[in-house]
């Protein structure tokens, strides 16, 4: 069996064309915003940097002036600003180089920007499978999985930011 890295996927998100019988069902990628937000811990970060940034302003308000003690204080602001961004980069660089793929055998998982892996999850390995619909019309995917706990901690490890935010939306 030959394997070539460089290889163009027949389908998007499969590495090779889906087995005879095997249909697909539904792909899509999760929302880049939401998979910040509750992957990478978008709020954390930002309630970190405030709590410095507030530090630093009530560690200054003493000795200086109110102006001095704002212009001490930006530059906490703007690294905050920087962390931020950065942090929207890379989920909208993340939720780019996604795609999941539900067919009637299994859920297929192409994840990673930089090292690509795409996992496949056959449906006898689920347990249980839910979708909460939001307001936008989108909803959130989760799936409780058998196997053992070995088996579990691996597969969280590889898909952790993934399987907390599988955004469903209408194909």
């Amino acid at each position: 069996m030959s394997h070539d890295d460089f290889a163009a996927e027949p389908i998007n998100g499969l590495p090779e064309l889906p087995p005879r019988g095997e249909v697909i069902l539904w792909q899509g990628r999760p929302n880049w915003l939401r998979l910040t937000v509750e992957s990478l811990n978008l709020w954390w970060v930002v309630a970190y940097f405030a709590v410095l940034t507030a530090w630093r302003f009530i560690t200054v308000i003493d000795v200086l002036s109110f102006d001095r003690a704002i212009i001490m204080t930006l530059p906490f602001v703007i690294m905050t600003l920087i962390v931020v961004l950065l942090l929207m980069l890379v989920g909208f660089i993340q939720a780019r180089a996604t795609v999941y793929t539900i067919t009637n055998r299994r859920v297929a998982m192409r994840i990673g920007a930089a090292l690509t892996v795409t996992l496949n999850i056959p449906y006898t390995q689920i347990d249980n499978a839910a979708v909460s619909v939001g307001k936008l019309v989108a909803g959130i995917l989760r799936w409780k999985q058998k196997g053992t706990l070995s088996f579990r901690i691996w597969y969280c490890g590889h898909i952790f930011d993934h399987g907390k935010s599988a955004n469903l939306s209408p194909p």
